[in-house]
């Protein structure tokens, strides 16, 4: 069996891209692996070659403004999955019982996998990103032992196998598009585009479509170098109610061979669509996917004299729903979590067929700002401001936020429901809004200066001090920046 997931890319809009106090988990991180970004990830039954698993966080976050990073974004993570398989299916149809014991020796066949993937990337301020996933574990199995004593209901022997390892290896370029044609998504969906390839860590031994079912095999790997790609979308409906289509394609670049066997797993294609969801924002988001997968069965050849014949029982259409949580942890760490479902499936020929999927993720983010250079910031954490018409704004013993905003600015507008709700909630904290969209460009350069866009908020304490300044998407971590309120 073999996995390889997908973590959340987190959003800098939900969830601040400053450096965790503590650098432990970081660090961590980055010597288990490269530096890292979240990335796609497929299990498959090495055997019959069904989809097994669907592990994907739906980049929740992105869905609502994830934007490029400043020089250079560092993330990284872990992600624990598993996958539990004992139906037999042909076509549509549940086999029952019996066909299931006659076809795998067996009633007791059962397949199970625990995956824990290590993912590490970089992202660079043009948008392009390199991932590596290095997905390793075990697999388990229940089938049919002539040895063991162990006995079913219909007095087969049977017994328990394992396999540990390190599965196939997959290494990912991905490009905003938008970041290319010059400008950040705002209303537009953001377009990624992605290229990749999958490295085989040993050898897999395939069995024919025939014995296949008889004996079936467990693998961590499918012993084959994969050509990856994929198009992913990301709208917003609104500043709660996102969209992500994910659209991927898999395709083998050479055969298995083994004494004279020949096979060539199917090519694999893949769309998922999300609806996502800020359940509370910065804090909780959460997503529901629908999943549709294909996989054509492959090619074998039982000797270098026989034609080449489709794999009997191999590949076919997979359908499931995903629901899934991701809380925002804060300094960068979300943790996500996701079921797999399984709807419908129609596969080719007699094959196992997963049910129901389970995977939890961690994962980390930090951006890493460049020296400022050029010109320097009006106010600094620490200073009073001197400017008359920002000193008139502020009320004495409360907490002031000033929000610069223009009537162009998208993201502005965004911002200001957010920005209301979250004064109207607190008592010691007032919200003053200031209209730059007329003012002279000398006016923008005495009192925002080194400010490359906007929103900008300032956050002033209530005695009248700067605590923070925050600029764009930056300005939607504002409430982990606001004093908590007094007792």
């Amino acid at each position: 069996m073999h996995i390889r997931p997908r973590l959340s890319r987190v959003n800098p809009a939900l969830t601040t891209t400053r450096p965790p106090r503590g650098l432990a988990l970081p660090l961590a991180t980055s010597l288990l692996a490269l530096l890292c970004l979240p990335t796609w990830a497929r299990a498959q039954c090495a055997v019959c070659g069904n989809p097994a698993f669907t592990s994907d966080d739906n980049d929740i976050a992105r869905t609502f403004g994830g934007t490029t990073p400043r020089a250079l974004r560092l993330s990284g993570g872990l992600a624990y999955s598993y996958a539990h398989m004992a139906d037999l299916y042909a076509g549509t149809t549940r086999q029952p019982v019996g066909e299931k014991s006659a076809r795998l020796n067996t009633r007791e066949w059962a397949l199970d996998a625990h995956l824990l993937t290590l993912m590490a990337g970089v992202e660079l301020s043009s948008g392009t990103a390199l991932a590596l996933l290095v997905p390793m574990g075990r697999t388990g199995s229940t089938r049919a032992v002539a040895s063991s004593p162990t006995i079913d209901a219909d007095a087969i022997p049977y017994a328990d196998f394992s396999d540990f390892g390190v599965a196939d290896i997959e290494l990912r370029v991905r490009q905003r598009l938008n970041r290319v044609r010059g400008r950040q998504a705002s209303w537009l969906p953001q377009l990624v585009a992605s290229v990749g390839v999958v490295a085989p860590t040993g050898n897999f031994t395939v069995k024919d479509s025939t014995s296949a079912n008889s004996d079936p095999h467990v693998s961590l790997g499918r012993g084959a170098w994969w050509a990856l790609a994929g198009l992913d979308l990301y709208g917003r409906v609104s500043d709660r109610v996102g969209w992500a289509l994910h659209n991927q394609l898999r395709h083998a670049l050479h055969d298995n061979l083994d004494s004279g066997y020949r096979f060539r797993w199917g090519t694999e294609v893949s769309s998922d669509l999300s609806a996502t969801f800020v359940i509370v924002p910065g804090v909780l988001n959460a997503a529901l996917t629908g999943a549709l997968q294909w996989r054509d069965s492959g090619q074998e050849r039982a000797s270098e004299t026989d034609p080449v014949a489709d794999f009997a029982n191999g590949g076919g259409l997979w359908f499931g729903i995903n629901p899934t949580v991701q809380a925002v942890i804060g300094g960068g760490v979300s943790v996500t979590a996701a079921v797999r479902v399984p709807v419908a499936r129609d596969v080719n020929g007699c094959q196992p067929v997963p049910g129901v999927g389970v995977v939890l993720a961690l994962s980390w983010a930090w951006d890493i700002a460049p020296a400022n250079e050029g010109p320097q910031p009006a106010l600094t954490p620490g200073d009073a401001p001197t400017e008359a018409a920002v000193v008139q704004l502020l009320v004495p013993g409360k907490v002031t936020l000033v929000a610069y905003e223009a009537a162009w600015c998208v993201v502005c507008k965004r911002l200001r429901p957010w920005l209301t709700d979250f004064a109207s909630s607190r008592e010691d904290v007032v919200l003053r809004r200031v209209d730059v969209t007329g003012w002279p460009a000398a006016r923008m350069k005495r009192v925002l200066p080194a400010q490359p866009g906007l929103p900008v908020l300032d956050i002033y304490g209530p005695d009248g001090r700067l605590i923070a300044r925050v600029w764009g998407a930056q300005t939607f971590q504002f409430a982990s920046l606001v004093p908590a309120a007094k007792k």
